[in-house]
């Protein structure tokens, strides 16, 4: 039988990868592009939690960049 419980707190996010809580309007920066789909849900999961919004996009065949934009 599971025990259901009331009031524990939920952990706060260990993953600090990415840089986004640190980024203002305008900054950015850059990653290997096989890093690309990681760090595009990673943007769009950090821009709600964050109420920012973050753009990728591919640079050249070997690196992707990351934009805060709003």
């Amino acid at each position: 039988m599971i025990t259901i419980q009331k009031g524990v707190p939920l952990p706060k996010r260990a993953n600090n990868k990415y840089p986004f809580q640190e980024m203002e309007v305008g900054d950015s920066f850059e990653l290997p592009v096989s890093q690309k789909a990681a760090v595009a849900r990673s943007a769009w999961s950090r821009g709600l939690e964050l109420e920012a919004k973050f753009t990728v996009r591919q640079i050249s065949d070997e690196t992707v960049r990351v934009w805060r934009i709003e």
